[in-house]
């Protein structure tokens, strides 16, 4: 006769197997670099990857949608080791914007089926500029995925990347400007290799790429990267930009939109975590920057001068 002992390893293997199988039924997600890339200039495009991936056909839903920053807080929270060398670049602008949270589960989603995970992308540079170069260790969570029984979100937690990022040198500055303006200049926005290079451009926060910008703010289809990456500039670059969009100002056949406006109003505040005092401050600046844009108004071009006369009512009548 056996003794019972025996048979403990078989129901070991078998707890084990159990285990593994309710851990299989969640949810799976992932992110990782574009083409593996680790190490990164200051100032470098950093594309993630993401996949959600769902065990079976009938449990979940999920989100497809919100992978761009949009708002100040999205479907995905960044967690970023060690807490310093690193900033929200995009800070001062949603505390000016004033968007309310993001409520995920009053959004439609549809059903997340094993046969279609989700891919998503995100430039890491929308939600975090590197200010200093280290060694970095990043993952992600999310909110889009929520159980079909009880319509309760089940938060995701992806897996840990690590990040190194160099200093970005003036050669290394300057090859990227360069590459840049050559795919820019060819105006073939059907080309995805020319939003890249817009991307690029929007991040590398150097005089040069901030002169190219600035220049492209009132193009149609490169306005929203132009004003993401002006407002993205470390602080120490704000003056630099205001500079050179007072250039702008002055151009007779450059028309005044209101995201130019915006723009150039968000990069002279300065974030401030008293609500009243930094609306103070808003309202003072946006009435400093309308007499500043009503004089250059005087020279433009009829056409410029009628669309920049639409932005300083739309602001005057603002706040």
């Amino acid at each position: 006769m056996k003794s019972p002992l025996a048979a403990w390893p078989a129901f070991v293997v078998l707890i084990l197997a159990l285990r593994w199988c309710a851990q299989e039924q969640h949810p799976n997600f992932e992110i990782h670099t574009e083409r593996g890339q680790t190490t990164f200039h200051i100032g470098e495009r950093i594309a993630l990857k993401l996949r959600f991936t769902s065990p079976n056909d009938t449990g979940y839903s999920i989100l497809t949608w919100g992978f761009d920053r949009d708002r100040p807080n999205g479907l995905e929270s960044f967690e970023l080791n060690p807490s310093s060398g690193w900033a929200d670049p995009q800070a001062t602008y949603w505390a000016y914007a004033g968007f309310p949270p993001f409520k995920a589960s009053l959004t439609p989603a549809r059903p997340f089926l094993v046969s279609k995970p989700l891919d998503g992308s995100v430039d890491l540079n929308e939600w975090v500029r590197f200010d200093q170069p280290g060694v970095y260790t990043l993952k992600l969570r999310s909110e889009r995925v929520s159980t079909n029984d009880t319509r309760l979100v089940i938060p995701l937690e992806s897996n840990t990347i690590e990040l190194q990022i160099v200093p970005a040198t003036p050669e290394w500055q300057q090859a990227q400007l360069e590459a840049i303006r050559l795919k820019i200049d060819s105006r073939n926005v059907q080309d995805s290799d020319y939003d890249t290079s817009v991307a690029a451009l929007r991040y590398l926060a150097t005089p040069g790429a901030i002169e190219v910008i600035t220049a492209q703010l009132s193009v149609g289809h490169n306005a929203n990267a132009c004003r993401v990456g002006l407002l993205g500039l470390p602080g120490s670059m704000h003056n630099v930009a205001i500079q050179s969009m007072k250039k702008r100002l002055n151009e007779p056949d450059y028309p005044i939109t209101g995201m130019f406006y915006d723009t150039m109003l968000v990069l002279g505040l300065t974030l401030d975590s008293n609500k009243e005092s930094f609306q103070r401050q808003v309202q003072t600046a946006n009435a400093n920057l309308l007499q500043v844009v009503s004089v250059s108004a005087r020279d433009k071009s009829p056409a410029a001068r009628a669309e920049t006369m639409q932005t300083l009512q739309e602001f005057g009548e603002w706040r």
